[in-house]
C-alpha cells in the first residue's frame, strides 16, 4: 500500500543578532590598548541568552580573537567575520554586508544589528535589518530604530522585550 506523503515546507523566522566590535562590544577611551579591554560578566550573560549571535567587523581576525578573548566571550558567537573575508571592500560599502548575509544564512531570517557607526546601520537598513545604534545622539537618522548608551542596555532590553 502507497501512502501519499506531503511534505510542508515550513519557514520559521529566526532573529539573528550581528554586532559590530570596537566601540559597540567595548568602549576603548584615548588610545587604544589591548590591556585596556576588560572582561565583562554582564555581556557575556546576556549573549549567551540570546545564542544567535554573530561579529560583523572591518577589524581584522587577530584584532577580533584578541577583544573576545579579553572579553572572555569567545564561545558567545556562532560565527565571526572580519576584514580579510571581505577586502578590499569594508563597511559600509554593500559588498561585506552581502558577504555576511551569505556566511551568516540570513536570507528568512529577522537581524537586529548593533553598531556604534551610523554610516555602517544606513547600508544595513537597506537590508531591512533593525539597527541598533550604540552612542548618544539627540537626533537620530530615521534609519535607526533604536539607541542605547551601552550595549549592556541594548541587550537587557531586547531580551526582556522581544525573545
Amino acid at each position: 500500500m502507497l501512502f501519499k506523503i506531503k511534505i510542508i515546507y515550513k519557514i520559521v523566522m529566526v532573529t539573528k543578532y550581528i554586532f559590530d566590535l570596537d566601540g559597540t562590544l567595548y568602549k576603548d577611551i584615548g588610545y587604544f590598548k589591548y590591556s585596556n579591554i576588560k572582561a565583562n560578566p554582564m555581556l557575556r550573560y546576556y549573549l549567551k541568552i540570546l545564542k544567535n549571535c554573530y561579529i560583523f567587523t572591518n577589524g581584522t581576525k587577530f584584532h577580533l580573537e584578541n577583544c573576545l578573548k579579553r572579553l572572555k566571550c569567545t564561545s558567545c558567537f556562532k560565527n565571526t567575520i572580519s576584514r580579510e573575508e571581505f577586502f578590499p571592500y569594508l563597511k559600509p560599502s554593500i559588498h561585506p554586508y552581502r558577504f555576511s548575509i551569505i556566511k551568516f544564512n540570513l536570507l528568512n531570517d529577522k537581524v537586529i544589528f548593533f553598531e556604534d557607526q551610523l554610516i555602517n546601520l544606513k547600508t544595513a537598513k537597506l537590508f531591512g535589518w533593525t539597527t541598533v545604534y550604540i552612542g548618544r545622539l539627540k537626533n537620530l537618522p530615521n534609519y535607526v530604530n533604536f539607541q542605547f548608551s551601552t550595549i549592556n542596555q541594548a541587550l537587557k532590553f531586547f531580551i526582556n522585550n522581544f525573545r
